[in-house]
């Protein structure tokens, strides 16, 4: 039978190509999912993130301010030295005498600071406290990064399943179009029922 241009026919086009585009688009998010695991995500963030890379730079930075301040402690060892040539030539009448020597010599200076006000100990505190303010600050980060991944990784999981299922029920709408169509012409479907399987299509494609 002839429906006036609004047969079964016209719309199982776009939904065929409703069904193309969205299985491309599973094809697309699914493959990934299957080469990468959550912990495998999870690893590749922690490696690049410029935020975790800047953060790990500033605590080796800090690290670097517990030697400095501990210098304070240690003392101070300054060396100096000398060496020479000297060539003498006594003369004393008829008889004479030549000598050479190399004199030389080393000062050694050591310098250890006793007592200074406790500003050496002070120091050294304000170093390691620095380091565990910048230790936490990169657990903090560390913490962001991963969970803000983790986030991401499961909305594609979450999208790829919906996907899945929209293109499993695109599938059972074909079926049932070519059902429909097929009964169409036949007879054995009415006005009516074509309508409503063309409203439930639409709705199943929303």
């Amino acid at each position: 039978k002839s429906l006036g241009g609004r047969g079964l026919g016209a719309l199982a086009l776009p939904v065929l190509g409703k069904a193309v585009s969205l299985s491309a688009l599973c094809l697309a998010l699914a493959h990934p999912l299957k080469a990468e695991t959550m912990s495998g995500a999870l690893s590749k963030a922690y490696r690049s993130s410029p935020e975790l890379n800047a953060q790990r730079a500033d605590v080796r930075a800090t690290d670097e301010n517990l030697p400095a301040a501990k210098g304070g402690f240690r003392p101070n060892i300054y060396s100096t030295g000398n060496w020479g040539f000297l060539n003498q030539h006594l003369s004393l009448g008829s008889a004479s005498q030549s000598s050479q020597t190399h004199p030389g010599g080393i000062n050694l200076v050591v310098n250890q600071n006793l007592f200074n006000g406790f500003r050496d100990l002070n120091g050294i505190n304000r170093a390691e406290f620095q380091i565990k303010q910048s230790q936490q600050l990169l657990r903090n980060s560390e913490a962001s990064v991963l969970s803000a991944a983790a986030a991401a990784y499961m909305k594609v999981l979450r999208d790829t399943s919906i996907v899945l299922l929209r293109t499993d029920a695109v599938e059972a709408l074909e079926l049932q179009l070519s059902s429909t169509q097929i009964r169409l012409d036949r007879g054995e479907v009415s006005r009516s029922e074509e309508h409503t399987s063309e409203l439930q299509s639409r709705l199943h494609l929303v």
